[in-house]
């Protein structure tokens, strides 16, 4: 059945319509990315492995950023007691800014390469920030190994897990986004309790340390289990070097 010339449709059968394609308008292009994008969700089974791994990614790295409180207090008490509050509270919001501002240029990346790589660079610097921090004795090396390298760490985590689950699925994608923040959360309470039942027994040094152990094994099954479902599309850039920013877009025409 064809379509009314009054509504600006284009005369055009649904039989006569390839598989896959949408109804344009008259005059419309098609700007869909050329991307090989299945029509259906793959079986439960399969979807939900990309969801455990972006769980446990959520776990260790946004339930470091909600653990940033407990942190907070211990480093004014312990660590830095003669700093003032207005001195210690850059840290924070260095780590958070960092965390997410670094996105910007990960998305394209893992757009471009696929998770695999980020996800290792991420574990590596979260770890090495982390195991850093127990270490430090001075302001500005917590601000480099919490604030900067921490913080480029998670979001090397946060940005390709999601992107892994954004992937696995074509329906219900909120849902399944959903359950992968629940780690958020479930870190956020699990890190502080962690952390102030260790003090006592082992210390500022240890407790981190034993904190790094547990981000090393969620880490270590993010990186299994977050994997690409659709290819690169026809064009993309190949190589980190084709994602970074061309200066050119900021000129005037």
């Amino acid at each position: 059945m064809a379509l009314s010339s009054d509504l600006g449709l284009t005369q055009t059968t649904r039989s006569q319509i390839p598989d896959g394609k949408r109804w344009r308008f008259a005059g419309e292009t098609d700007s869909s990315p050329d991307i090989a994008r299945p029509s259906v969700s793959l079986p439960t089974a399969v979807n939900s492995v990309p969801i455990a791994g972006a769980w446990c990614d959520s776990t260790a790295s946004l339930g470091i950023y909600n653990t940033a409180g407990v942190f907070e207090v211990v480093i004014s008490e312990s660590i830095l007691p003669g700093e003032s509050s207005s001195t210690l509270g850059w840290i924070f919001p260095i780590y958070a800014f960092v965390n997410w501002i670094c996105g910007v240029q990960i998305g394209p990346t893992f757009d471009a390469m696929g998770p695999r790589g980020l996800l290792i660079t991420g574990t590596i610097c979260t770890l090495i920030g982390i195991f850093a921090l127990s270490f430090c004795t001075e302001r500005y090396q917590i601000i480099l190994s919490f604030s900067i390298l921490t913080g480029i760490g998670s979001s090397l985590l946060v940005t390709p897990s999601m992107g892994c689950v954004a992937h696995g699925f074509m329906e219900r994608r909120g849902l399944a986004s959903g359950i992968a923040f629940v780690g958020d959360g479930f870190g956020g309470v699990l890190f502080p309790l962690m952390i102030q039942s260790l003090l006592p027994q082992v210390g500022w040094e240890w407790s981190i340390r034993i904190l790094g152990v547990v981000l090393l094994l969620l880490c270590s099954m993010n990186v299994t289990f977050c994997r690409r479902r659709i290819p690169p599309r026809k064009g993309a850039a190949t190589t980190w070097r084709d994602t970074l920013p061309d200066p050119q877009t900021e000129q005037e025409p």
